[in-house]
């Protein structure tokens, strides 16, 4: 996934956080 791109479950936009400085991408709709 890339941030900006729509969740393939839910359609919600994917969002882009840092966890242990590695880029990690999520769902805010349904967390997948």
């Amino acid at each position: 996934h890339r941030d900006g791109e729509p969740c393939e479950r839910c359609g919600s936009i994917i969002e882009k956080t840092t966890l242990s400085s590695r880029p990690f991408y999520w769902c805010p709709g349904c967390q997948h």
